[in-house]
């Protein structure tokens, strides 16, 4: 409710709004309905229908720091976003073939961290490699932002232990043993004797 003085002929006031509802659009009309009434009970309305957007939220400072085969990945980053009602997801593919993940956000989020363990450095046969981690972040009224960061996974050389070969007499046959250790679950091996 506004109060104006005798003889006022015109008027100018502000809202301010916090989200386009409902939620799930892009964009949504609103209708301001307005009833002025004088001092002795006369009166009069109107009204004006507007239109509310969304406005994406944004993706900033997306980094991933670098991980020897099996270690894990930290993901960071920024989000922003004027619609302070607005909630988020944010869908992260590692780039590594396993199914993207979705991580979701209250309303007023502004900084994530999320982790990922990479096996393997993919492909095979190199000493190192890097991943296009790629980010789609998404709030409740359709808007999104895309980034990406990228992730160097590094092979890490097998060891060797417990090595010994059972003595024998000539034209016997020895057997040798031993123990391989490597951190890349996923690494296969040849043995060169």
């Amino acid at each position: 409710t506004f109060n104006y003085a005798a003889g006022t002929t015109s008027f100018s006031e502000t809202h301010q709004y916090l989200d386009d509802n409902p939620t799930g659009t892009a964009s949504d009309n609103v209708t301001i309905s307005l009833t002025l009434t004088d001092d002795d009970t006369g009166s009069d309305t109107d009204g004006d229908t507007i239109t509310v957007s969304n406005v994406a939220p944004t993706l900033s400072a997306v980094a991933a720091t670098n991980v020897n085969e099996n270690g894990t990945t930290t993901l960071t980053g920024t989000s922003t976003d004027p619609g302070t009602q607005d909630p988020f997801s944010l869908v992260v593919n590692w780039g590594d073939g396993s199914a993207p993940q979705t991580f979701n956000y209250a309303a007023g989020t502004t900084n994530f961290s999320e982790t990922h363990q990479y096996p393997d450095d993919n492909p095979t046969g190199t000493p190192s490699d890097n991943v296009t981690v790629s980010l789609t972040l998404t709030d409740d009224d359709t808007g999104s932002d895309t980034d990406s960061a990228t992730v160097t996974v590094s092979n890490v050389a097998p060891t060797l232990s417990a090595v010994a070969a059972t003595n024998v007499n000539e034209n016997g046959t020895t057997t040798l043993t031993g123990t391989i250790t490597d951190p890349g679950t996923l690494d296969s091996f040849s043995l060169e004797v």
